[in-house]
Parts: structure tokens; sequence; C-alpha cells
């Protein structure tokens, strides 16, 4: 383990949208570190999902409600004293982002604000991370972004995240004056066991569940694939430095790591045993190429990734195995997942 994330031993730190896929992991991390965490989100918005099949309502101390609602967060955030925030919460999907705008600025811009308002009232609050995307990047060449590429996105979803990061930048001299601080930390497409939304990975678990042929509509686009547990550290390095060297960092793969969608489908095929897919029309745009410069990340806390994609293709497939055929328990093996990352070098 790196001694480094004990800092956050008997600490209270506050995840919002702790009911999700990365926010169920980090929710788990968080506790097998000792800290006590606390959790503010909607309902689980999947079903299933893993913050339900883990039963992590048991592990933190939890309220139900919307981010953009702000009298409500703000008098959680009194009411926990974190020292910590890791601010997820968002509406993440791309596809839905086309077909609900308005949501998806509402939930990313306005709840990034309320958060990062409500941070600024905290008397004991230490560090407020927030969380957006490699969308967040205007998409001209060469298509490698470090942190200070120009913002910007092609779609309702990394345009609203863009923004939520210039609500991040608007506020980040007065947290520095109240002697707090503030990052935003971008990283690429995140994949794991326990994600059940409308993204490549469980739609190709999906199909080989249901023995349907998954339809695969930009087979040749590549993408930062990174297992979750590598952006999570990440997260948790930025949480407890108190550097203002960056106002925001990377997280994502080396270039070899940066394999087509077709590719990374084949691969979770291969390591199952069965399932299928065949290349569909396009139903919306997306970017082809798009990657990630961590440098900066590896320069100030020695981040890297630990896992390529034949090891956490491994992973999702031993996670999503043991939850269909109900083999084990489910918080054990995540657990068991967490602490081998833990020991890997």
């Amino acid at each position: 383990m790196d001694s480094r994330l004990l800092e956050y031993k008997d600490k209270n730190v506050l995840v919002t949208g702790n009911t999700g896929f990365k926010g169920s992991w980090l929710t788990v991390w968080l506790k097998h570190l000792g800290a006590r965490v606390y959790g503010y989100s909607i309902e689980p918005p999947t079903t299933p999902n893993m913050y339900n099949a883990l039963n992590l309502h048991k592990q933190v101390t939890q309220r139900l409600n919307d981010i953009r609602n702000y009298p409500y967060l703000q008098g959680f955030v009194e009411m926990t004293n974190p020292e910590y925030i890791f601010h997820m919460a968002a509406q993440p999907i791309v596809a839905k982002s086309y077909k609900d705008r308005r949501e998806t600025f509402e939930v990313n811009v306005q709840g990034t604000l309320n958060m990062v308002e409500a941070g600024l009232c905290s008397d004991t609050l230490k560090h407020l991370v927030v969380v957006t995307t490699d969308k967040v990047y205007e998409n001209k060449p060469p298509y490698y972004y470090s942190e200070n590429s120009p913002l910007g996105g092609d779609d309702p979803y990394g345009i609203s995240k863009a923004c939520a990061e210039l609500v991040v930048r608007a506020y980040r001299d007065r947290y520095t004056e109240a002697g707090k601080t503030i990052t935003t930390v971008r990283a690429g497409n995140v994949v794991g066991g326990g994600d059940f939304a409308i993204r490549i990975v469980p739609e190709t678990i999906k199909s080989i569940i249901t023995d349907k042929a998954l339809n695969i509509w930009a087979p040749r686009s590549k993408r930062p694939w990174q297992h979750v547990l590598d952006c999570l550290y990440g997260y948790l390095l930025v949480g407890i430095t108190e550097t203002r060297l960056n106002e925001a960092f990377n997280f994502g793969p080396s270039e070899e790591n940066c394999i087509p969608v077709e590719r990374l489908v084949t691969m979770i095929i291969k390591e199952w045993g069965k399932g299928n897919y065949q290349i569909a029309e396009k139903t919306f745009y997306e970017t082809e190429f798009l990657m990630l410069n961590p440098t900066a990340a590896e320069v100030v806390f020695g981040w890297k990734v630990k896992y390529e994609p034949k090891a956490f293709v491994q992973k999702i497939v031993e996670w999503y195995k043991a939850f269909y055929e109900k083999s084990e328990d489910m918080y054990k093996l995540t657990l068991k997942q967490i602490e081998e990352y833990e020991n890997l070098t």
C-alpha cells in the first residue's frame, strides 16, 4: 500500500455521487483506509447497481438528495465537517446528454457551483477535488491533451463539464485566501466491475449475459481506457496533497494502451469465453481519438497506470462473473481487488 493514503485514516470524507460506479469503488477504498465516509447522492442510477450489490448503505452515513438542492447540501456539509470532499455527482452519460441537455447542464454546472460554494463555507475542509472528464478539451489536433490545452468539448456532456471547470477557476483564489485547496481531476474512459450504465463495458457484459449481439457504432474509436482503481488512486493522491502547482490533473494511460473500442470488446468476449457483436450505424457524434497527457500527475505524485488492458479485462470479467453467478460476496471481492491493486508496484 502507498503509505501516503493512510492520511485518510480517521478523517471525515464526503463523497457526492457515491451511489454511482466510481463513487461506490471510492467508498469501499476509503473505508478500507479507515476514513469516516459520508455520502450525498440521488438513488442509485441503474438497476442493478454496485451500491446496492455491496450493501454500501451499511458503510456510510448517507443522504439521498439532489446536488441541485443547495440548502440541503450546505446543511449536510455543516453537519459532517469533512476535511476532504470528492465531488463526483454528475450526469455522466454522453448519449443521455443529447436527449436531456437541460438536466445535464443543471446537474454538472449548477451542481458543481453548489458544491464549491458549500465547501468554501466549511470550517473544516482542507481540499475539494472536483471530478470532470477527458472530454472537457477542445477537440483539435494533436488530440493529446495536457492540462493547459484549451477547454471546449464537442457534446453537451463535455461542454457542461468544461463549464464546471470554469466554475472552479472562478473560485480558486477565494479558496486560496481561505486556506483551502480546490483541484479538478480529468480522467480517461474508466472501466471496471460494477458499472451498469450505458457504456461500452457494461453493454458488452449485458450482451453476453442475454446472449444477444452487441451493437458497436464506433469500432475504430480509440480511448484512454483505464481501470477504475488507477483513476481513483490518482484522485486520492490529489486529495491529500496541498499543492497549488496545478489547478487540474490528467489521469490516463500511455498511447499503446489507448486501444480501439472493437479491440476492447473482443478482449472481454475472449476472457469471458462467449459473446458476439456487430457494427451498427452511429446514432450520435463522438470523437474518434482522444488521449490525455498525465505527465504532471507522474511528476507531482509519482502516479502511473498499473493495469494495462489485458490485466484490467481480467479484473472486469472476474467481477461480473461473480455478480451474475452469485458465487462470491461482492463487497469482499471488491475489497480483494483493491488490496491486490495496493500490492502492485
